[in-house]
């Protein structure tokens, strides 16, 4: 079951990034370097969360929990919040 909305969850956050990356990309947001790090650092932790659940491993179950409090207080909250500021000084909502 955990592999399931991991394999969904890993979809979803490629599409996401895709999108959000070539709307950086083709504002010239400054810091684009440095949110696309976090974005492939986020990915990377989704992996080895998506082995160990393939492999049954127990502490996945807070290994995921961790993962997703941590994107959502550090990435969403502060990182994403600060193109959106980027992207609202250039006229997009």
């Amino acid at each position: 079951m955990v592999g399931g909305v991991l394999q969904q969850l890993g979809e979803y956050v490629q599409y996401h990034f895709d999108y959000e990356e070539g709307l950086l990309k083709k504002y010239d947001y400054p810091q684009f370097n440095s949110h696309h790090q976090e974005h492939q650092l986020l990915i990377g932790k989704l992996k080895v969360l998506q082995i160990k659940s393939s492999s049954h491993q127990a502490e996945l179950t807070i290994g995921v929990m961790h993962f997703l409090r941590d994107w959502l207080q550090n990435h969403i909250l502060v990182s994403d919040m600060a193109y959106a500021t980027f992207l609202q000084e250039k006229g997009i909502s």
